[in-house]
């Protein structure tokens, strides 16, 4: 297959649909697939042997000159609407995959937009696709009752081979734990932003005495958030990346989502990879593979004495500790990144076979030319 791919953000961003993309590239490359990149100015020419333009007025003949038999725009807004519209205009099968939660995170557009602008806007705008794709199934149902059409649900994955019990470090642990690698860490790993909630983890943190909070992330909050916790027992690492993270994860006990989120959580997910122990809500897009008393302990949302009383057994009942490690391990294994991105590739031939039955792609597409399929 050849796929042209736009996207409102890539390297050097490092996290959301940027990395989704990078795994989704080196994917396509090694299963022998064929890929154009569109991103914002700024970005990279070239991803290993995709070639990265930025949006020109010229991008019609691009594209008719590559010959894409798809077209896949990742979190659309203005470049992705682009895509959407030279797919219409081209006959070219097309999907949009969402990558945020816009009824709780912030606007991506500015201040000039309320939320139902907004949403109508990205609704709209995903309506152009012939399929859009859903982080989580909570997702999927939210995104159907604002009239999105034609939504299925795509998660992403993880990297069991860096996300993995043997990075467990000790120097890792001293530093998270300031010197006290005995202590109990608890783990939160994720974006200090409003939308998570970070703040909810003091009223549990306060009702483990002997346990150490780590919190590993950057974002808007980070000021006021260090502030809160400045009397707690409480460790501020600012964003880590690849191996940093990886020995983060392991090297902690227990991994804690204050709050529940409608997307993926990718840092869950990244936990059970590295073999800890996930505590967190009992809704939103991690029950897709959290499941309570098999690979977590989940709590009611808001129940800051039952997350705390999760947390106390599993570091005072080793067999559970260790039974939630194992399922969490294995759950994570499920999720790889090869497996996932082997199920969006049979999505991209589903719509393919949709959309020209009996017919062979052309090898020129932009030529709008079609020729039967002789068998």
């Amino acid at each position: 297959m050849r796929i042209a791919l736009f996207t409102e953000q890539f390297q050097p961003e490092a996290k959301g649909a940027s990395e989704t993309l990078v795994h989704l590239l080196d994917h396509l490359e090694r299963r022998g697939h064929q890929s154009l990149l569109i991103a914002p100015e700024g970005s990279p020419t070239s991803y290993g042997r995709t070639r990265v333009l930025p949006p020109l007025e010229s991008m019609r003949a691009k594209l008719s000159e590559f010959a894409p038999d798809l077209i896949h725009v990742l979190g659309p807004r203005a470049v992705g609407l682009h895509g959407l519209r030279l797919a219409e205009t081209l006959r070219i099968p097309a999907i949009a995959s969402y990558h945020a939660n816009l009824l709780i995170h912030e606007n991506p557009w500015g201040e000039g937009l309320t939320d139902t602008l907004l949403w109508n806007y990205v609704r709209e705008v995903h309506n152009l696709a012939d399929l859009s794709l859903a982080p989580s199934r909570a997702t999927k149902f939210q995104m159907l009752e604002m009239d999105f059409r034609h939504v299925e649900t795509w998660t992403q994955g993880v990297d069991p081979d860096l996300y993995a019990p043997q990075r467990r470090s000790l120097a890792m642990r001293h530093r998270l734990s300031n010197g006290q690698p005995d202590k109990s860490l608890v783990l939160y790993a994720g974006r200090l932003s409003p939308e998570n909630h970070v703040e909810q983890l003091k009223p549990i943190l306060d009702k483990l005495p002997k346990a150490r909070l780590v919190i590993v992330g950057d974002g808007p909050q980070f000021d006021w958030l260090r502030n809160y916790f400045q009397d707690t027992a409480t460790t501020f690492t600012g964003n880590l990346e690849n191996g940093e993270l990886a020995e983060a994860y392991a090297s902690c006990d227990v991994f804690l989502q204050p709050a529940p989120s409608h997307g993926f959580s990718a840092s869950a997910l990244e936990s059970m990879a590295s073999g800890l122990a996930v505590v967190a809500p009992h809704s939103g897009g991690l029950l897709d593979f959290a499941e309570h008393d098999r690979n977590s302990l989940l709590f009611s949302a808001g129940d800051s004495d039952e997350a705390a009383a999760h947390i106390k057994a599993i570091l005072r009942k080793a067999h559970l500790a260790a039974r939630l490690s194992y399922q969490a391990r294995a759950t994570a294994e499920a999720w790889s990144w090869q497996i996932r991105l082997d199920a969006l590739l049979e999505r991209y031939q589903s719509l393919l076979d949709a959309q020209w039955p009996g017919y062979l792609m052309p090898a020129h597409i932009g030529r709008l030319t079609l020729s039967p399929n002789p068998s």
